[in-house]
C-alpha cells in the first residue's frame, strides 16, 4: 500500500514525466534522387486521428527527428525548394522511434511523390 501511495504521489508531482513516457518519435533521412543528403528540408507529420501537426527540419547530415509524438498513425511530408514533395505514412508506438526515409526528385513544388512504408 505504501508503494501505491508513493507511485500516486510521483505521478501527481511529475505529470510531465508520465506524459513524456507515453510518446514515440519519427526519424529518417532525406535524400535527393542521386542519393545525396538534403539539409534544410521541411518534414511535417500530421496525426491522422486528431489533425495535430508537428514539423522538423533535416540537419546538415540529412536526418530529421520529430520527438514526443502521441501514439497513432501519421501522414508525413518532406519538402524542399526545387524538389517535388514526398509523403508517406507511419505508425508511432509508445517508447519507440519509427523510421521513414524520403527521396526527393527535382521538379515542381506542387508535385507530390508517395513513399510506401514497408
Amino acid at each position: 500500500m505504501r508503494r501505491l501511495k508513493l507511485a500516486v504521489l510521483l505521478v501527481l508531482a511529475f505529470p510531465a514525466l508520465v506524459s513524456a513516457q507515453a510518446t514515440g518519435a519519427i526519424t529518417g533521412l532525406v535524400r535527393d534522387s542521386t542519393g545525396a543528403v538534403v539539409p534544410g528540408a521541411l518534414v511535417q507529420a500530421t496525426n491522422e486521428a486528431t489533425g495535430q501537426m508537428r514539423d522538423a527540419t533535416s540537419g546538415g547530415d540529412g536526418f530529421y527527428t520529430i520527438p514526443l509524438l502521441p501514439p497513432g498513425r501519421y501522414g508525413v511530408t518532406a519538402a524542399y525548394t526545387g524538389f517535388s514533395a514526398a509523403r508517406g505514412a507511419v505508425r508511432v508506438v509508445v517508447s519507440e522511434t519509427a523510421r521513414l526515409d524520403f527521396r526527393l526528385t527535382v521538379g515542381q513544388g506542387a508535385e507530390t511523390i508517395d513513399v510506401v512504408d514497408p
